[in-house]
């Protein structure tokens, strides 16, 4: 599996076109080969951030979907970031689930 998250700290003012723009990708990925979940998340604090997390059952269908028109939408939202957003890919090698809770708290 391979996972897609960018942290972006919008403009102020940017903030609900930016959200528009990211919920609007986040529809159409969703129902992409190969994408595993798609979704957008609000952070709150002192300052504002929002996460853009996508999931890919493959490395080809990742990149196949960065190499897509839809995604030039995701860089245009980024264009609207107040600073340079947090960008990383991470390949995960396996997955546990609430097993793994009860074993180390046993």
């Amino acid at each position: 599996m391979f996972l897609s998250l960018i942290k972006i700290v919008p403009i102020p003012e940017k903030r609900d076109t930016l959200l528009g723009i990211l919920n609007s990708v986040q529809r159409k990925t969703k129902v992409m080969p190969g994408c595993t979940d798609c979704v957008v998340y609000e952070e709150s604090g002192n300052v504002t951030t929002i996460l853009y997390l996508e999931g890919w059952g493959s490395r080809e269908a990742l990149h196949r979907h960065i190499r897509s028109r839809l995604y030039i939408r995701v860089l245009h939202a980024i264009d609207l970031a107040s600073q340079p957003p947090d960008v990383f890919f991470y390949e995960v090698s396996g997955q546990e689930g609430l097993d793994l809770i009860q074993a180390l708290r046993e």
